[in-house]
């Protein structure tokens, strides 16, 4: 049991150092909004579905537990919209799992009596790897498509700027 709760705790790890990570290019090249746009949807679906694959099996073992309680259903339904419909960029499960249903689910899991302290730990700490790793990426996605959004606009002012004559 201690090699599983070692082997999980590693993956945690790895996963939420590597939502602080984008991997990609780091060339300067200039790039359409649109294709930058496009890039940070690819790289944040890649991180969403990093996400899914740690958490789901982490929880799945505890899965007839958690989904009687009442307090896990919110998260367990944001938790399979951003992870089943994963192909289609889904805002607005991302934020509530972020902003609201993480936080239930920790609660309820710490109200569920027939989970020892240790598989309360492993859930909790599972639930907020996931909330951070998602936090992280849609802070990057967001960051991305807002400086190519900049960009494209200091671009067609400055294309629209009037060209002092020369003497």
């Amino acid at each position: 049991m201690k090699k599983i709760i070692a082997a999980i705790a590693a993956g945690l790890a790895a996963l939420a150092i590597s939502g602080c990570a984008v991997p990609g290019s780091t060339s300067t090249t200039a790039v359409s909004p649109v294709v930058a746009a496009q890039q940070a949807a690819e790289k944040f679906q890649a991180a969403v579905t990093a996400a899914c694959n740690v958490i789901q099996p982490t929880i799945q073992p505890f899965a007839i537990i958690l989904n009687a309680s009442p307090g896990f259903s919110t998260f367990n339904g944001d938790l399979t919209l951003a992870c089943t419909i994963n192909s289609t960029l889904d805002l607005t499960s991302i934020n509530s799992i972020i902003d609201s249903s993480t936080t239930a689910a920790q609660t309820a899991v710490g109200g569920i009596s027939s989970l020892n302290s240790t598989d309360q730990a492993l859930i909790k700490a599972a639930i907020g790897a996931f909330q951070g790793s998602l936090k992280n990426a849609l802070a990057q996605y967001k960051a991305t498509v807002a400086a190519a959004a900049a960009s494209a606009a200091s671009t067609a002012t400055a294309a629209s700027a009037p060209v002092a004559a020369s003497q």
